[in-house]
C-alpha cells in the first residue's frame, strides 16, 4: 500500500527510520491543522474560513482531510463509529519517533507536543478518540468544548 518504493540501502533499519520520519509528519501536520482552526476559532476569524483556506491551499491532501474531519466532529467519533487512527496507535507511533530521536541526538518537538495532547484526548474521550482529536485537546485548553458530544 503504497506509491512507490524508496530504495534506502541494505540496512532494513533505514527502512523503519524513513517509516517513521514519515508518520512524525502526519503526527506534526494533524497538530498544526488543530492549531490553525482552533486560532481561527478563539480570534473571532472563524474557523469555517481557516478551513477554506486549507482546502483551497491544499486540496485533495491531508490537510484537507483531517481539517474536514476536525471540522465535522469526527475527532470524536461516537460508538459504535469508529475513529480512522486510533489514539492509542497514534500514541505508539509518537513514542517510536521520540525514542529513534532520542537515541540518535536529534528531537522531535512537535511529536512530543502531539504525543501530550492525544494523552489528554484519551483521558478526556476515551479510547474511540482518533488521531485528530488533538484538536479536542486544543480546543479545551482554549476554553471551548472538547467536541459536541464531550465537555
Amino acid at each position: 500500500m503504497g506509491r512507490a518504493i524508496i530504495p534506502v540501502g541494505t540496512d532494513v533499519g533505514a527502512a523503519t527510520l524513513l517509516k517513521i520520519g514519515g508518520n512524525s509528519m502526519i503526527l506534526g501536520m494533524v497538530e498544526i491543522v488543530a492549531e490553525a482552526l482552533v486560532f481561527a476559532e478563539k480570534s473571532g476569524m472563524g474557523r469555517e474560513h481557516m478551513d477554506e483556506f486549507i482546502q483551497l491551499m491544499f486540496p485533495g491532501s491531508p490537510f484537507a482531510a483531517y481539517s474536514k474531519r476536525m471540522m465535522s466532529g469526527d475527532y470524536a467519533p461516537v460508538p459504535p463509529a469508529r475513529p480512522g487512527f486510533q489514539v492509542d496507535l497514534a500514541r505508539k507511533d509518537c513514542r517510536h519517533a521520540i525514542d529513534l530521536a532520542r537515541d540518535c541526538g536529534a528531537r522531535l518537538e512537535v511529536v512530543e507536543v502531539m504525543d501530550r495532547h492525544l494523552k489528554t484526548a484519551k483521558e478526556i474521550g476515551g479510547e474511540n478518540m482518533d488521531i485528530s482529536t488533538t484538536y479536542g485537546t486544543l480546543r479545551k485548553e482554549a476554553g471551548l468544548k472538547f467536541s459536541d458530544t464531550i465537555d
